[in-house]
């Protein structure tokens, strides 16, 4: 594992993310026991940078990049000997713009779920309340509270049954 820090918000084509860097050592001279001293008198150790641009509503790997050099070291006294491979890795161009759409996709789906729904399942609920309160009320004085319009319709039926199954489905 890697221990990733945060270092900065960066906005690529309209999207916030953030910038995370980590750094990690491997030794693997147990891979690479093919090449010319390895393991007797030298060992292979990689060090890499590798930075993530995170989206961080949704937690989505927009760009990905890796810096590593593998260098030579002396078995005995463990001080590095000199480079033996440099390398880098990153997302294309291509990769990136995909990845960017696909992150504002999740964000804005995220935003629907998580905040506008249940907004709008509140602002339904505290209608519903309302209705309630007022039929309860006009019950409780005599009066009906079903306009005598809409009483025992099969249009009221078919209207208030799938409510009543909403709601039920709701609560629970």
């Amino acid at each position: 594992p890697v221990i990733m820090d945060y270092q900065n918000t960066v906005n690529i084509q309209g999207l916030n993310l953030h910038r995370y860097e980590g750094q990690v050592e491997a030794d693997q001279t147990a891979d690479l026991t093919n090449l010319p001293g390895v393991p007797k008198e030298r060992g292979i150790r990689t060090e890499a940078i590798i930075e993530l641009w995170v989206e961080p509503v949704t937690g989505y790997l927009v760009k990905y990049q890796d810096k590593a050099t593998a260098f030579y070291y002396d078995q005995e006294t463990k001080d590095k000997i000199g480079p033996w491979n440099s390398f880098s890795n990153n997302y294309t161009e291509l990769s990136e713009r995909f990845h960017i759409s696909q992150a504002k996709e999740q964000k804005n789906l995220s935003i629907v779920l998580n905040i506008i729904i249940p907004i709008l399942l509140i602002i339904f609920g505290m209608i519903l309340s309302v209705l309630v309160i007022v039929a309860y009320l006009k019950r409780k004085k005599g009066q009906s509270p079903i306009p005598n319009n809409l009483k025992s319709t099969k249009l009221t039926r078919v209207l208030l049954m799938p409510l009543l199954v909403f709601l039920s489905m709701t609560i629970m």
